[in-house]
């Protein structure tokens, strides 16, 4: 169904990961988990794999660092447990 003409435009919103608040889509900085680098920024938000978004508040960006090395080791060590059972 379409809007009528003149409906506001519905802006796709995300939440951050870290605080839960929501945002435009386009005011969030997106993060994907990569096997070789860790949280990589995808600033073209086009990388493939499950999207993070992250706010601009510089406590939420000091959280997800924090995190962000524990996810890393949590995906080796299933890796590695993959590779024993096999």
């Amino acid at each position: 169904m379409r809007e009528p003409v003149g409906a506001p435009c519905r802006v796709p919103a995300r939440m951050c990961v870290v605080c839960g608040r929501r945002f435009p889509k386009a005011e969030l900085a997106r993060h994907t988990l990569s096997r070789q680098d860790g949280w990589t920024p995808d600033g073209s938000r086009s990388l493939p794999g499950r999207g993070y978004y992250l706010c601009s508040d510089p406590a939420c960006r000091e959280r997800f660092a924090a995190c962000a090395p524990r996810a890393r080791k949590r995906e080796e060590a299933r890796r590695e447990r993959r590779a024993r059972d096999d």
